[in-house]
């Protein structure tokens, strides 16, 4: 199961199986795909969207969870600007 939080409508989103397609209405137009099979996602606006992370239960900011764990200084992050979010792209 994939599961992300658009931050904009506050509206949770799940994906059980393959092409199991979900969105949200708002402005975000925040939507995932794909369950266990694969991950699919797309918006409007990176940083108005969190990811579940199954390990410490909780959403996580994109560039957190794209890494596959947890920094221990990270944990209590919860927002990422478009420079981080550079950084850790050019950096992953």
């Amino acid at each position: 199961m994939s599961k992300i939080k658009c931050l904009n409508c506050d509206m949770i989103l799940e994906s059980i199986h393959t092409y199991d397609f979900h969105s949200c209405d708002c402005e975000n137009r925040t939507y995932i795909d794909g369950g266990n099979d694969y991950l699919r996602f797309g918006c409007m606006d990176i940083t108005k969207v969190l990811f579940w992370d199954e390990e410490v239960k909780k959403f996580l900011p994109y560039t957190i969870a794209i890494n596959g764990k947890v920094m221990e200084e990270q944990k209590e992050e919860t927002k990422c600007s478009n420079n981080c979010l550079k950084h850790c792209i050019e950096n992953k």
